[in-house]
């Protein structure tokens, strides 16, 4: 009796340790999951994107994205201020900068063309100005069905207005470049638009993306 009741004992006492141990690995394999889950590089492959990091291409690229948001979210506030967008404003500026060239009025395609965007995208900005009255729209010269939109005197004046004011705001956006730097920067930018140019409007770029897999699609 005392032989069986030590052995039941040690059987006890071994299930207990065995189970103890079990619940060690669970804690371990639960500890190394949460702090390396799915998502989230194995230590080794962290080491090996530290080392090598991302490269300059992709470094310029995400420079150029904040330096474009950044711009927005200064430039938006200051337009806002003459109680226009800064779209709104691309369009009067064209506009002035047409009649310094002698042209009366512009259709939405050259507008386009000067903003580089798609006429419907110049078509509901120039409707919000025109509401304003601040541009309006004629018939062209022998054509009635073109349109030709211009700046009314009080878009004259608008543009004058925010122009007194220009030159002060783009020192200050410019102001963390020197003389050289930003001369650098323009020239650089003159490249990037020369070869933005060249590749058109996008409309082929999906040849250098991979297909969707029929499964994916929506």
């Amino acid at each position: 009796m005392v032989s069986g009741s030590r052995v039941g004992v040690t059987g006890c006492l071994a299930g207990r340790a065995s189970g103890r141990r079990n619940w060690r690995r669970r804690l371990k394999l639960f500890r190394i999951l949460t702090k390396y889950p799915a998502w989230r590089p194995a230590p080794f492959e962290q080491r090996r994107m530290k080392k090598l990091g991302p490269n300059i291409t992709e470094l310029a690229f995400r420079a150029f994205v904040r330096a474009t948001g950044l711009f927005r979210n200064r430039m938006d506030p200051y337009f806002a201020r003459f109680g226009i967008s800064g779209a709104q404003w691309g369009v009067l500026r064209q506009l002035h900068r047409a009649e310094a060239e002698g042209i009366r009025g512009l259709g939405l395609t050259d507008l386009g063309r000067r903003l580089l965007v798609r006429p419907p995208s110049v078509t509901s900005v120039v409707d919000r100005l025109e509401r304003e009255r601040l541009v309006a729209r004629s018939v062209a010269d022998g054509d009635q069905r073109a349109k030709k939109v211009s700046l009314t005197p009080a878009g004259r004046q608008l543009v004058r207005r925010v122009l007194e004011y220009h030159p002060s705001q783009m020192r200050t956006i410019l102001a963390g470049l020197t003389q050289s730097e930003q001369r650098t920067l323009n020239s650089l930018m003159g490249k990037l638009s020369e070869h933005l140019e060249s590749l058109g409007n996008g409309q082929h770029d999906h040849d250098h993306v991979e297909p969707r897999l029929e499964g994916n699609r929506r």
